[in-house]
């Protein structure tokens, strides 16, 4: 992405407000800033900047009270380990491939001191689902080009040479009847179960943990005392 003045002289004020110590950390692919409101208040650490590469969006970060910059999130530089953490939440599944979440990733994660945090949705339970003409409303969105399952995720962080996961689990899914449980035959972009327009669901109770989305934590500081990790990760 080729920066306009105006652009670059953003991009340098963003980098002087890190090197002055103005915000607890990054989050990549902000979007209009929901996910820095969410990380301000779970983590309670400080003040989130939010960068993301569409301009429409980082307009509506700022509308919201969001500090916010429009950046290739693949290029930018910003002063390494200037922030607590770096987060993604809900975004690496909307790049065109995963070699661009690599990119990404490899990129970001020299800005933080402690941890990187990962929200991803689920993606590894499709065939289990599909035994029974079943699938998770989310698995054939057309926004969600970056399919990652976990072993993926893994793979991305261990190529990185970063440290092995922390993954959490969130919002289990007991059985079929679970609204973003839809049938095979729903149509792509289908968002919760709506017996008006679907096909009947089969009644299944899972014989295994299928859940909504997994948080990942990344332990970036070796030195970090342990209970101060289970404080993140809880």
């Amino acid at each position: 992405m080729e920066l306009g003045d105006d652009a670059a002289k953003s991009i340098e004020s963003a980098r002087q407000r890190l090197l002055a110590g103005e915000f607890a950390f990054v989050d990549g692919g902000c979007g209009s800033g929901g996910s820095i409101a969410y990380c301000e208040k779970v983590f309670k650490t400080g003040r989130g900047l939010g960068i993301d590469s569409s301009a429409a969006k980082v307009e509506k970060a700022r509308g919201a009270g969001h500090v916010a910059y429009q950046a290739d999130l693949t290029a930018i530089s910003l002063p390494p380990k200037s922030v607590q953490f770096v987060s993604f939440l809900d975004f690496l599944e909307h790049l065109p491939q995963l070699d661009l979440a690599r990119a990404i990733v490899a990129n970001m994660q020299q800005v933080a001191r402690d941890f990187l945090f990962i929200r991803h949705p689920n993606f590894d339970d499709i065939e289990y689902l599909e035994t029974f003409g079943l699938k998770l409303d989310w698995t054939d969105w057309h926004g969600h080009r970056n399919m990652m399952t976990l072993a993926d995720l893994e793979l991305l962080i261990r190529d990185l040479g970063l440290p092995a996961p922390t993954i959490l689990g969130q919002k289990p899914i007991a059985d079929s009847d679970h609204p973003s449980i839809v049938p095979l035959s729903a149509p792509q972009d289908t968002v919760g179960y709506d017996p008006a327009r679907h096909a009947v669901k089969q009644k299944v109770r899972f014989d295994r943990p299928i859940y909504s989305q997994f948080d990942v934590f990344i332990r970036l500081d070796p030195d970090m005392a342990e209970a101060q990790w289970q404080s993140v990760t809880r």
